[in-house]
């Protein structure tokens, strides 16, 4: 048979290989956490290869490059990380979703990274810095500022014209709708880091990118779809082995930055992040992956005290966003969070897996509350994936689906509920350096996903779907006129195909989406007939191309 890792295209994946006259390929290049290797390698634990179940849904490019435990206590080890490549192109807006730090706006988008791995003993150094650059093109947004309603911010907080009107207050932050006018082109740490391997901990100083959770289009607590966090982390290297199951942990204290196109006050430009996640595969149930996350962020006076704050994490943070609704002022200052539930099962036999995060903006006051209103200010995110049941090296088809909602939970009729990644306290929010570090649809909006793909060992090629409702939640709460106000949303519908090949020294994919935003940024100011002479529908197409390179 053909190798696992000729299916997964995943750099250090040591398939089970059934020929051992089969060469397999190993990807030598970064693996950011959803990537094509990414997805190949889970696609390769529905048909059997449960060998990196337990650091799959806390995972980071450093953790997935070859012999991520291995000691190399003579002697010492460099590999050269071939450049990776990944271009978009947006015609109309910006789109820009689990890309790392790289801003995809419209126009023409290219990001590169490469670097060396480095090992001695029980030290692992990456460097692999990332260079991109951005048309950051001007793109349709309001027509005639006058008649429509968008939000006046004041100068204090207008990001130089940047900043989004909608995320002042009180639902603040730090989320511009462009990054300037001027294209970009910017030289980023990357992937790069160093850790010490202590034997069951891992001490580390990194800016790579994470990925905390089961979803394959959303994390709801972290993601790779802002810049990598500058931080110090502790991490399980391998999985803890108890009588009760494999543990593994992650947790760091980082700094996060603020963009340019937020504020003119540099007194807060930085904030602490310190965050803690474990997951526990069960020895009953060794398909089934439970997992825990809390993050907590807080306003700071500089960097010199975010290195302290490691037990923030345990901080009860309060109810920051528990206030009356006339009351729509900020209070800079403390801290905010957010904690998720997430569980995921593998039915390799079926070529099946189900997986689900639920996540809360505020801890509940006490039990009774949590009884009585289990949903305040939650989220959540269900998907599953479906492999028709064959051998690793036959070609066959996969279903995959996944919707997520991080809108306002429906209690807010009755008690005040904030909007995820924003927040009264802490007013840049749950960002870094102008995107979320959650899920990548942003705040208060929702999303549903699908797609289906023709699979064999070296290729993949297919059609997905997805519906995406933006900015819902400041919309909901905004004052529109009643004849407008229930049909005034912001919705794009993204149909596309997609497809990748294996080539000789790499794995090259694309996507073409020709995609449909209607009412873009909230545009029907004159009532929801069709044809409103006020309506803006876009029809905006995006194509990336990707390659990954890999060896024999």
């Amino acid at each position: 048979m053909i190798a696992i890792a000729l299916l997964v295209a995943a750099p250090g994946v040591k398939a089970q290989v059934a020929d051992a006259n089969v060469p397999a390929r190993h990807a030598v290049g970064v693996v950011y956490p959803t990537s094509d290797a990414v997805d190949r390698l889970r696609l390769s634990q529905l048909a059997g290869d449960t060998s990196h179940l337990d650091e799959f849904l806390l995972r980071s490019p450093s953790l997935m490059l070859t012999d991520t435990t291995a000691l190399h206590p003579s002697g010492t080890s460099v590999t050269w990380l071939r450049p990776d490549l990944y271009t978009i192109i947006n015609s109309a807006t910006p789109f820009t979703m689990n890309d790392g730090a790289m801003w995809a706006g419209r126009g023409f988008n290219t990001r590169i990274s490469t670097g060396i791995d480095i090992r001695r003993g029980r030290l692992h150094v990456v460097v692999a810095p990332e260079y991109w650059t951005a048309s950051n093109a001007d793109f349709v947004r309001n027509r005639d500022p006058w008649k429509f309603f968008t939000p006046h911010p004041d100068y204090l907080r207008y990001g130089n014209g940047y900043a989004d009107p909608w995320y002042v207050q009180p639902y603040s932050a730090d989320v511009p709708w462009r990054m300037g006018k001027f294209p970009l082109r910017r030289i980023w740490f990357g992937q790069t880091g160093a850790w010490y391997n202590t034997g069951l901990v891992e001490v580390g100083v990194t800016t790579e990118n994470m990925w905390w959770g089961p979803g394959i289009q959303n994390a709801i607590v972290m993601s790779d779809n802002a810049a990598g966090i500058p931080r110090i982390e502790l991490r399980t290297p391998h999985p803890l082995k108890t009588r009760v199951g494999d543990f593994n942990a992650r947790w760091f204290v980082g700094a996060l930055a603020e963009s340019p196109y937020f504020d003119t006050t540099s007194a807060n430009d930085v904030r602490s992040i310190v965050a803690l996640a474990v997951t526990w595969r069960p020895v009953f149930q060794p398909t089934l992956t439970l997992g825990f996350t809390r993050a907590v962020y807080a306003t700071s006076n500089g960097y010199g005290n975010v290195p302290l704050r490691w037990l923030d994490v345990f901080a009860n943070t309060g109810h920051p966003a528990d206030r009356p609704p006339s009351d729509s002022s900020l209070y800079p200052g403390g801290r905010d969070q957010l904690i998720s539930l997430f569980a995921r099962w593998v039915f390799p036999d079926d070529g099946f897996e189900a997986y689900t995060e639920w996540a809360r903006q505020e801890l509940p006051n006490s039990l009774h509350d949590f009884i009585v209103d289990p949903t305040h200010s939650h989220g959540y995110t269900l998907g599953l994936q479906y492999r028709k049941p064959a051998p690793v090296d036959a070609t066959t088809f996969r279903i995959q689906g996944e919707v997520t909602t991080i809108e306002q939970s429906g209690d807010f009729k009755n008690r005040p509920v904030g909007v995820f990644y924003t927040s009264r306290t802490v007013i840049q929010g749950y960002t870094e350096f102008g995107q979320p570090i959650g899920a990548a649809i942003g705040p208060g909006a929702s999303s549903q996903w699908f797609a289906i793909d023709r699979v064999s060992p070296t290729s993949s090629y297919g059609f997905m779907f997805s519906r995406i409702r933006w900015n819902e939640d400041v919309r909901s709460n905004y004052n529109w006129v009643p004849s407008v106000a229930y049909c005034n949303h912001d919705v794009s519908l993204l149909p596309g195909v997609r497809g990748g090949h294996m080539l000789g020294n790499g794995y090259l994919s694309g996507e073409l989406i020709v995609g449909h935003r209607l009412n873009a940024f909230f545009q029907t100011q004159s009532g929801c007939q069709p044809g409103a002479p006020s309506k803006i529908d876009l029809h905006p197409v995006t194509v990336s191309i990707s390659f990954t390179p890999f060896s024999k």
